[in-house]
């Protein structure tokens, strides 16, 4: 009659083979939650120059010669810092303004992300 069960042989095998692959995924675990800290950060900065270009676009609609001292510079307080520059006229047309390029610049845990937007006059 033949015993049932594993031999002492097979499940240190097993063992060290579980244990290989348990040692493998642990290491990868710290440069998991660096990874997703900095995906993070990246998605706050998008996030934030996404919403001051917004206003950007529809102050310069209302009023393409604005200096755009209405609007709101974003990240104030989250750690996140953000600097623009005055709209710069790329381009006149019979003596107006009529492509503008506006920069915005921000900062999080010491990476800094660099936007520009160009926009036309519509009239």
């Amino acid at each position: 009659m033949k015993e049932q069960g594993f031999t002492l042989i097979e499940i240190l095998v097993a063992l060290a083979i579980f244990s290989i692959v348990v040692a493998a995924i642990i290491t990868m675990l710290p440069g998991l939650a660096t990874t997703n800290s900095r995906t993070r950060d990246d998605q706050r900065v998008l996030l934030a120059a996404q919403g001051y270009f917004e206003q950007v676009r529809g102050e310069l609609r209302n009023n393409f010669d604005s200096t755009l001292s209405t609007v709101t510079v974003p990240g104030v307080g989250s750690g996140l810092s953000c600097t623009t520059t005055t709209p710069v006229d790329l381009e006149t047309l019979n003596g107006q303004s009529a492509l503008k390029r506006v920069k915005l610049s921000c900062t999080i845990n010491g990476k800094t992300h660099n936007f520009s937007l160009d926009i036309a006059r519509t009239s």
